[in-house]
């Protein structure tokens, strides 16, 4: 069995990856049993997963995500305002590091807020911070395209019209047309030109 710890005593600066994994196992366990101290457990772990990451790696951006979802299992069982913009603030949080090749990670950060944001609008109550949500997912769009090799960029691709379709509606429904306009250029330029780069060559 999984002892229960104290999160108060207990300190490992060391060893983030052991408390992430411990954190896993907690998570994992209150999935299969439902148990809310197990969730407890896990999001105390993963904060302190979270704290000691050294800044500059991309395991702080992974770690930042996987405490998100663990904050998204309390929401959906205490739907509170406290619980909802503790999601939207992690997740918002770990989209705002660049680091090296995290792209698509924060891109997924995004979309769970902008789900979020969406689904329950009496929470949050603010336009502005879905407006906010899709400038930084239109921003991460071409880091996408970086590193990747052409069949991975076509898949990604192929998931962005929805998104760009959602930022280019909400700057029309807060009259931003001039973004919307904007926006809506430089996805489109994002999609040809991805679509263009993904053809076979011409055979003479």
């Amino acid at each position: 069995a999984l002892r229960l710890i104290d999160h108060d005593d207990y300190r490992d600066p060391q060893s983030p990856d052991r408390l992430a994994h411990l954190a896993a196992s907690y998570f994992k366990r209150f999935k299969l049993l439902g148990e809310i101290i197990d969730l407890k457990q896990a999001l105390g772990l993963q904060k302190l997963a979270v704290r000691h990451t050294d800044w500059y790696l991309d395991a702080l951006i992974s770690r930042m995500c996987t405490r998100g979802h663990m904050l998204k299992e309390r929401f959906l069982i205490d739907k509170t305002k406290k619980n909802f913009n503790a999601i939207v603030w992690q997740f918002l949080d770990a989209v705002m590091k660049e680091r090296g090749d995290t792209a698509l990670i924060r891109l997924d950060a995004t979309r769970e807020c902008i789900s979020l944001i969406s689904q329950y609008p009496e929470l949050d109550g603010s336009q502005e911070l879905l407006l906010i949500t899709y400038g930084y997912a239109m921003r991460i769009l071409p880091e996408i395209m970086l590193g990747h090799g052409i069949a991975r960029r076509l898949e990604e691709t192929a998931k962005l019209g929805s998104l760009i379709n959602g930022a280019v509606s909400a700057f029309i429904a807060s009259l931003s047309l001039e973004q919307a306009i904007e926006w809506m250029d430089a996805g489109r330029a994002l999609v040809w030109s991805q679509r263009l780069s993904g053809r076979e060559p011409h055979k003479v």
